[in-house]
Parts: C-alpha cells; structure tokens; sequence
C-alpha cells in the first residue's frame, strides 16, 4: 500500500537494474519535489533514478 508525506510516496514495483539486469520487487521512492523516482538494487546496490514525466 502506498504511503505518502513530504511531497513523497513510496510504492513496489517490479524493475530491472539498469546495471547488472537483475529483476526484482523493490519499493520505490517517487519524489514529486525533486522530479524523480528513485531505487536501490538489492544485487549490486546500484542507485536507478529516474525524471517523473
């Protein structure tokens, strides 16, 4: 279940790290101040940011 404050909400999703390619559920932040969306791999810890649009 989502959860939001602070102009961020928080959700899982199913990603792939733009790294090592690793498939997983991970949450993911979505910052609407900052413009991005956000991940951590849980394989190799690579950040995945992203631009909302």
């Amino acid at each position: 279940m989502p959860t939001s404050g602070e102009g961020r909400s928080y959700h899982d999703e199913n990603v792939t790290c733009e790294r090592c390619g690793f498939y997983q559920t991970v949450t993911v932040i979505y910052d609407v101040d900052d413009n991005t969306r956000t991940w951590v791999c849980l394989y190799c810890e690579h950040d995945n940011p992203s631009a909302l649009f």
